[in-house]
């Protein structure tokens, strides 16, 4: 699960960079999930016990069980909350989280020059959406399928 969570997290990260820096959305494409080492074979055990979910839509399948991309994406949605629980504990709250999610383009780009403060008290549309977004639970951006 280590992996998934990696893979869902840099997607976390790239659907707020396109809210919050108008930059190309994040897909669950865009992840590298193939280079993160996930056995597609432990993929189909983690996923098995709860299959409800997508299980009816690959009833076709001789086997009935979801392909990789299937329980990549369905494991992927399942550990969104915690990512999201144990990113807003480490920061604070759901603003010091936008805040440092903000300030975190490299050293060239002007927002990264912002004081915590500036980040903080001057809102931008941008922002505000990104901020909205955090503060519902960092829900998933892409449809599902």
């Amino acid at each position: 699960m280590v992996p998934v969570r990696l893979g869902t997290l840099s997607l976390m990260y790239r659907e707020f960079c396109g809210l919050a820096f108008d930059e190309a959305p994040g897909e669950f494409d865009d992840v590298r999930w193939d280079k993160l080492g996930i056995d597609s074979s432990s993929l189909v055990q983690l996923i098995s016990p709860k299959t409800e979910s997508i299980g009816a839509e690959h009833s076709e399948n001789a086997d009935d069980n979801p392909d990789t991309d299937d329980a990549l994406r369905e494991l992927s949605q399942r550990v969104r909350p915690e990512i999201y629980d144990a990113l807003k504990e480490g920061f604070g709250d759901d603003s010091m989280l936008c805040a440092s999610l903000w300030r975190s383009p490299t050293e060239h780009d002007p927002r990264y020059q912002e004081s915590l403060e500036e980040t903080l008290n001057e809102v931008t549309a941008d922002k505000a959406d990104a901020f909205r977004w955090i503060c519902e639970g960092m829900y998933r951006l892409e449809p599902f399928y």
